[in-house]
């Protein structure tokens, strides 16, 4: 026999608000977790020692991660390695500051240095050009490279990001979120720039994130990295003039993606493929999300 149960409005909302509460849970405890299937890597250029990972045959994709997370975190958890290297030579590499690379202290660092560490991969494994994807903060960092090396990528996929500009409000944002992290070791403001409420059960889930990212990451060279990024901002002029294939991916429900309309009118040669409900943390777990990537890259092959 079965029985019908009605639910208030208020216990359906305190469910799902447990369900996002419980997938950030997972999606934190799992990071360290990871059983390598492919070949890992470390070289050291310019005294920084940069870790990545290799995986399948093909023409070369390298894959950018986020803030606050590491390669094994931003694609192989959510099995974005895995599909792509059914087709593409995969790499995906620790940013400078992040998992198992070196974590400099110094905003001098950081910024540009972020994109030639793309270009100092590339040169450690024989690779003239590739496919460049970048999620998050990597997005940013995939669009600058596209600007400063055009000659050395196939296309570009940006995720998770947009076109930010250094107004005097992201400016003074963007303050507020390093120096939370310097002076507290606090990624409550960088949290709820992602769309993260400090309030009701979500309190939990930032409580949770900060518990994690002091207890992985050197923050102090994080805030260093985020003091730095203005120095990745991209000019109009140089976007106009951009003749590199760029597939816009966001989340409907992502916040850091408000700017991607206004960042494919000025690309000469993109596409946008929106993710429906995805949020800045739920995003990449999408089916339509990998496969987005994949027919993109698919569709621009060179070979």
């Amino acid at each position: 026999m079965f029985y019908r149960c009605h639910f208030s409005k208020k216990t359906l909302q305190t469910v799902r608000t447990c369900g996002k509460f419980f997938f950030v849970f997972l999606f934190f405890t799992h990071a360290g977790c990871a059983i390598f299937h492919q070949r890992t890597g470390c070289f050291t250029n310019q005294d920084i020692s940069l870790h990545y990972i290799e995986r399948g045959k093909g023409e070369p994709v390298i894959l950018i991660h986020g803030i606050l997370a590491n390669e094994d975190l931003n694609w192989r958890l959510p099995g974005i390695i895995n599909r792509l290297s059914k087709n593409f030579y995969v790499i995906a590499f620790d940013l400078r500051g992040h998992g198992k690379s070196d974590k400099p202290h110094g905003k001098e660092m950081y910024g540009i240095q972020l994109v030639n560490d793309i270009c100092r991969i590339m040169d450690h494994l024989h690779i003239e050009k590739a496919h460049i994807v970048g999620y998050s903060l990597g997005g940013f960092i995939a669009l600058k490279f596209a600007t400063c090396y055009p000659e050395r990528a196939y296309s570009i996929t940006i995720a998770g990001a947009g076109w930010e500009k250094s107004t005097d409000e992201n400016l003074e944002r963007l303050g507020t979120i390093y120096e939370a992290m310097r002076n507290n070791k606090d990624c409550t403001p960088l949290f709820e720039l992602v769309g993260m409420r400090k309030q009701g059960f979500e309190r939990i889930s930032i409580a949770l994130g900060n518990w994690y990212s002091r207890k992985t990451n050197d923050l102090d060279a994080i805030a260093d990295l985020l003091e730095s990024v203005p120095e990745l901002e991209v000019k109009e002029d140089e976007l106009r003039n951009n003749n590199i294939p760029v597939l816009l991916i966001g989340g409907t429900a992502d916040p850091m993606c408000k700017t991607i309309p206004e960042l494919s009118e000025v690309l000469p040669n993109n596409q946008v493929v929106w993710i429906n409900k995805g949020t800045h943390l739920t995003t990449i777990f999408k089916k339509e999300f990998v496969k987005s990537i994949e027919t993109f890259l698919i569709h621009n092959k060179q070979l």
